[in-house]
């Protein structure tokens, strides 16, 4: 970190000697959000343990600590700008199925995260994106919040200059990496 202006970053703070150091509370994978241009905005973190409250991702952030900062739940963007986007809940699904399939994939880190999306889709369909497809985990057909959510969803998207549909599949799979990691193994075992 010697060198780096890190003042401002989400994640970094001052220890008691006044050295720059991270924000780390649990053991886990970070997953950065990219911007359309690949510039990180922010990390979270999928940790090995669930907590004891529910989540397996933290936001990496210092903004309980010295000279640190929150972070925000920014729109993750995996591919370059294509016609058709798919949307889906999660940086690190988004990674996997851009991987797999070549599509465009624009991430929420979760259905109820919608603060950034207008803004993301709008400069999108400046740039000639003309169609989304949603691509949500399958736990949305029997959960409410992830429902009403996702009613939200569909209202700001009938708002925008575009046309949206959702992809729907199997739901012994939750969610479309499952499912296209499912296939793609079987394709591979096949061959």
């Amino acid at each position: 970190m010697e060198g780096h202006e890190l003042f401002g970053v989400p994640g970094f703070y001052r220890d008691g000697d006044g050295r720059w150091t991270m924000a780390i509370y649990l053991r886990g994978i970070m997953i950065p959000c990219r911007d359309r241009l690949g510039r990180i905005q922010s990390i979270h973190i999928r940790l090995d343990k669930k907590m004891s409250k529910g989540g397996k991702f933290l936001t990496f952030s210092s903004i309980d600590k010295k000279d640190g900062v929150g972070a925000e739940n920014w729109c993750h963007m995996a591919g370059p700008v294509q016609e058709c986007v798919y949307l889906i809940e999660g940086y690190m699904k988004a990674d996997i199925v851009h991987f797999f399939t070549g599509q465009t994939v624009l991430a929420i880190p979760g259905v109820t995260s919608l603060h950034y999306l207008e803004k993301a889709l709008n400069e999108l369909t400046e740039l000639g994106v003309r169609h989304v497809m949603t691509c949500f985990d399958m736990d949305y057909l029997k959960n409410w919040h992830v429902e009403a959510a996702y009613s939200k969803l569909i209202q700001l998207l009938g708002g925008l200059p575009l046309t949206f549909g959702t992809y729907l599949w199997s739901p012994e799979y939750n969610g479309m990496d499952d499912y296209i990691w499912e296939f793609f193994m079987m394709k591979h075992h096949l061959d």
